[in-house]
């Protein structure tokens, strides 16, 4: 493989990791980092820098633990029932109500009374 060829490999994946580090989604961090730290990992071995294949070999294993838990993580809900009248739900609409009007406009919420 020519000099030029492993250069862009280096370019490439060090751009795919910038570019990992702009998302806001752990999901998408993990799946862009994987894809960046696989190719930087590669290019190290090919061109003999050891520590640069190992370091980012370790960072490809990490990336997959994190993806494997947080696929493998099963989401728990339960459902609660209340009635109109308790404090607890008066408080959340009264707290969220900015938000709800917002997304709902015809939502009209009991305002509590502060006593």
């Amino acid at each position: 493989m020519t000099a030029d060829v492993l250069q862009w490999i280096g370019y490439l994946a060090s751009t795919i990791i910038v570019v990992s580090m702009t998302m806001s989604s752990i999901v998408k961090f993990r799946w862009v980092n994987l894809i960046g730290a696989l190719l930087f990992s590669i290019y190290g071995f090919l061109i003999g820098a050891i520590p640069v294949g190992v370091l980012n070999g370790i960072i490809v294993l990490v990336d997959l633990y994190y993806l494997f838990t947080i696929y493998s993580k099963k989401e728990v809900f339960e459902i609660l029932e209340i009635n109109a009248e308790s404090e607890y739900l008066k408080r959340f609409l009264s707290f969220h109500n900015d938000k709800i009007q917002q997304s709902f406009r015809v939502f009209h919420t009991v305002r509590p009374k502060i006593r």
